[in-house]
């Protein structure tokens, strides 16, 4: 048993370990020579009436205990998809069979994980941008861009695969968090340190410019004028479908957008996406595409940690 000793406010903390009293003889003291500045054996008694470890126990011995290259890969490994090193421990011993097969204890795991961690510190982020970059001379669909901060570490991140592009030229004409036959659609990935308005435009600028998204031309898609003025009858689930098409067929002649394939198209599905379309059907006024996205982030989730910075 071991208890935590601090006699003052401040004072470091010791700790006391109790002893179990066996019966046992065997004494051994150590004197200085204070000439030569060594310990030499003084007395020694060899009285010991009891084993000095039990055959159970032997694994604990430090003699025992090695941390081999394999244990060494499995945890760094398993600490890429967010696995700690308990439990990376408890799936090593599940795969040998028994505690003693391990070859090592739970603490050596857990000092391991600690010394890594420690090793890489400082060049994580550096690490994962080189390991993007050689990506991206790979497989010359990927693409990635990131931000510093003031203290030179990442702030914003950014990659999308090249099925990720291909998929958004097929299927992006309207980005939601939704399902295509009951499967997601993964068009990139954003990493963000801050949830701040600065962070979310470079994240939505980034990712414009990866998909080569300009649908209504350059200067229209800046223009902040018509788009607030489009969202404020699009998204408006009180209106009646005739106002709608009336709004509609107002913004589209006063930005002379009639003949505009893009607009032409999304109005001719327009009772798939406007919500004034969807007054009838019963609960459709508090669905929304964010509330289904939650399984998906869950699975993110696993493999991240937010408390891990670049």
């Amino acid at each position: 048993m071991v208890s935590r000793v601090k006699k003052n406010k401040g004072d470091a903390v010791r700790y006391k370990r109790s002893t179990k009293r066996v019966g046992c003889k065997v004494k051994l003291i150590l004197k200085i020579d204070k000439k030569k500045g060594t310990y030499f054996v003084f007395k020694f008694i060899d009285g010991r009436s009891h084993c000095l470890i039990t055959p159970t126990s032997r694994h604990y011995i430090r003699g025992n205990r090695k941390m081999t290259i394999l244990h060494k890969n499995f945890i760094s490994k398993n600490a890429r998809i967010n696995v700690g090193p308990v439990k990376s421990f408890r799936l090593l011993e599940e795969n040998v069979g028994i505690y003693e097969n391990v070859g090592a204890i739970m603490q050596d795991f857990k000092n391991f994980h600690r010394d890594f961690k420690n090793y890489i510190k400082g060049d994580d982020g550096k690490m994962l941008i080189e390991n993007f970059i050689k990506k991206r001379d790979i497989f010359l669909g990927f693409y990635f861009d990131y931000a510093l901060d003031e203290d030179n570490h990442i702030s914003h991140l950014f990659w999308a695969e090249a099925i990720s592009r291909k998929n958004y030229a097929l299927l992006g004409e309207m980005v939601t968090f939704n399902y295509h036959h009951r499967s997601y659609i993964t068009f990139g990935v954003g990493l963000l340190a801050k949830e701040d308005t600065e962070s979310f435009e470079w994240l939505f600028r980034t990712f414009s410019y990866c998909m080569g998204d300009c649908k209504v031309g350059p200067e229209l898609n800046k223009d902040e004028f018509f788009m607030k003025e489009l969202n404020s009858f699009v998204w408006n689930v009180e209106q009646e479908e005739s106002e709608f098409e009336e709004k509609w067929e107002s913004i589209m002649i006063k930005y002379n957008l009639l003949e505009d394939k893009w607009f032409c198209n999304f109005f001719s599905i327009r009772d798939q996406w406007i919500p004034t379309y969807f007054r009838d059907i019963t609960l459709g006024g508090i669905l929304r595409t964010t509330s289904r996205s939650e399984s998906i982030n869950n699975l993110f989730n696993n493999f991240s940690n937010p408390h891990d910075a670049c």
